[in-house]
């Protein structure tokens, strides 16, 4: 009896093992198959794959790096393996600050654009060797004989900056932009508004690189990685109340919708005339090509020739290029005209008007990472190559004449011609020369 009882059990729980077996073979294959599913783009999901019901296998936990909230720097497909999630993102973003002002700055009221020349020359003196280690770890990645030994994981998760400046300078075809926030001002409890014929910022740019995303491009530049999230711009502006008494950098959106009001604007509650437009260029360029001989801060009085404000105590300046083109002076010509060779010279930067500029997260960069760092002919900008300006003969100093008072007399017309002080309602910077005072506003160009 027990003898029959075993021999036809024992096919039984044969069955039994074989059935089990296969069915968990087939669950297996089925999660497998649900998990190449998570990685396809639900627009190329197969309509064949395995059906959904009580019989469907639970779904193993996504990995982190395939995450619907990861920054896909690389390409548009979220499972990429060099995929970035916004965690690994932020956390680099806490170790990033911008640069500095300089302890000891050059500053001197009413030469703003002089005042950020040597300021980006200091900005540009302290990340070209952040850049220039960017480029050797680049060149290395890019290497034949590289022999890659950390885990995919810490290339997602690993950064390295590269860091852009900019100058912008602010005005607009009548010359008459309104600001607020300037230190200038004394209208505190309108916001502390000004209007200027023009004024000029710096602007300094970081861009995070995942490590495995870093590579050249033909130029022999750090490659734009696709994506967003991975750039931040900070303003350097020495006259904003928003920069504080010790200046610092200012968040990119901060000074913007503190400074021009953007929704002002839209609703064109700020009058078109009052409105901003944007040239930025590259701080290679500025550098090489800026040269301005303060003839705009001379006017004439009976007693004669007599500075609007006194000059910096610094030789007037003069970029090498300018020098070598035996240019003395291009400051109102080449950047304070908005109307100055729109899109025909990079050299002199791009116009922007505010709707476009304002928008933006921060300054075009379309060339390569730190080319704006770059000189034309390709090699970092060194800090001995910075600080270079001509010695001109400057003009004798006459006692400062009442200019609130001629504007009085001069009344509406001075109001909409421009200046270094455009309204005695908003105080700001003095008078710029009579002939710039004294020209038709040019007609509106086609811009950005």
């Amino acid at each position: 009896m027990s003898d029959t009882t075993t021999s036809t059990s024992d096919p039984q729980s044969s069955m039994d093992k074989r059935r089990k077996s296969f069915t968990q073979s087939l669950r297996a294959k089925m999660s497998r198959s649900q998990s190449s599913e998570a990685c396809r783009s639900p627009n190329t999901s197969d309509s064949s794959s395995g059906s959904s019901g009580a019989d469907t296998p639970p779904m193993p936990p996504i990995p982190r790096c395939y995450s619907m909230n990861a920054v896909t720097l690389s390409n548009g497909s979220s499972c990429s393996p060099f995929s970035v999630a916004q965690d690994d993102l932020h956390r680099a973003w806490t170790s990033v600050a911008p640069p500095a002002f300089p302890a000891s700055p050059h500053y001197t009221a009413c030469y703003c654009e002089e005042n950020v020349y040597l300021l980006v020359q200091h900005l540009c003196a302290q990340l070209s060797t952040v850049n220039t280690t960017a480029l050797n770890i680049a060149r290395q990645q890019a290497s034949p004989k590289r022999h890659t030994t950390l885990p995919v994981r810490t290339q997602r998760s690993a950064f390295v900056r590269v860091w852009d400046v900019h100058v912008v300078f602010i005005s607009n075809p009548t010359k008459t932009v309104l600001l607020y926030q300037q230190a200038a001002s004394k209208l505190a409890s309108a916001g502390s508004p000004v209007v200027w014929d023009y004024h000029v910022v710096a602007v300094a740019t970081c861009t995070l690189v995942p490590l495995a995303e870093l590579r050249l491009d033909a130029d022999g530049r750090v490659a734009v990685p696709q994506g967003e999230g991975g750039s931040k711009s900070w303003v350097y502006d020495y006259d904003s109340r928003l920069s504080g008494c010790l200046p610092k950098a200012v968040p990119w959106h901060e000074y913007n919708a503190h400074t021009f009001r953007p929704d002002a604007i839209a609703t064109c509650t700020i009058p078109t005339h009052f409105q901003p437009m944007f040239r930025c260029i590259p701080a290679a360029h500025f550098l090489a090509h800026f040269a301005s001989d303060r003839s705009h801060m001379l006017h004439t009085t009976p007693a004669g020739k007599a500075w609007s404000s006194p000059p910096p105590s610094w030789d007037v300046i003069a970029g090498r290029e300018a020098r070598r083109e035996g240019c003395r002076n291009n400051l109102m010509e080449r950047y304070v005209d908005v109307n100055a060779g729109a899109g025909k010279d990079a050299r002199y930067g791009t116009v922007w008007r505010a709707e476009k500029w304002l928008a933006r997260d921060g300054p075009p960069i379309d060339k390569g990472l730190g080319g704006s760092l770059r000189s034309a002919g390709g090699s970092d900008v060194l800090p001995q190559d910075l600080v270079e300006a001509t010695a001109e003969q400057k003009v004798p100093i006459q006692p400062l004449v009442d200019e609130k008072a001629e504007m009085r007399q001069e009344g509406e017309r001075e109001e909409t011609k421009g200046g270094r002080i455009s309204s005695p309602l908003f105080p700001a910077y003095l008078y710029s020369s009579q002939q710039h005072r004294a020209a038709a506003p040019p007609a509106p160009s086609t811009t950005l």
